[in-house]
């Protein structure tokens, strides 16, 4: 037998649809994983740019002004619902029967800022399931096609000898 033959190509010629559709799903699930890789890396990268400029919301004269500066450097829309949630919670007048009035204005802000918190929290790991869900598969179903593969191989070997 030459062996000067044995590609890929030959290798995929002699593949059943089972090998083929594994290598595939596989190739699939790499490209997904790659381009959430990259695109996580990317916002992140972009969240931590912004983050060096946030010292500018504590240097305006006014919470307007800080939040319009805010809005400049905030690509991402990550620090301006906070700023925006945490103003809108000391500045909202509550009626005088609710429970908002009966509350400690600074427990307001930091409640606001705590689902504003969650909700940015949420875009960033937005992608993570899907990563973790490949990672724990891929493993596996490579080895079904490896298994798949040998078993075919050893069928060959049995009905050629």
């Amino acid at each position: 037998m030459d062996t000067g033959s044995l590609g890929l190509g030959h290798f995929w010629q002699q593949a059943d649809a089972v090998i083929r559709l594994t290598a595939y799903l596989l190739c699939g699930m790499s490209i997904v994983s790659w381009f959430l890789i990259f695109w996580k890396a990317w916002g992140w990268w972009r969240m931590r740019r912004a983050s060096k400029e946030v010292d500018q919301f504590w240097e305006a004269p006014s919470i307007d002004v800080a939040i319009a500066k805010l809005k400049q450097v905030d690509v991402d829309g990550i620090f301006v619902p906070l700023a925006v949630g945490a103003a809108s919670a000391a500045s909202h007048p509550a009626a005088e029967n609710s429970l908002a009035a009966q509350t400690d204005r600074s427990e307001l802000i930091t409640r606001a800022l705590r689902q504003r918190i969650n909700a940015a929290a949420g875009r960033l790991d937005s992608g993570l399931t899907i990563l973790a869900s490949v990672g724990s598969t891929a493993p596996f179903i490579g080895l079904f096609g490896t298994v798949w593969g040998i078993y075919h191989a050893l069928l060959n070997i049995a009905s050629n000898a």
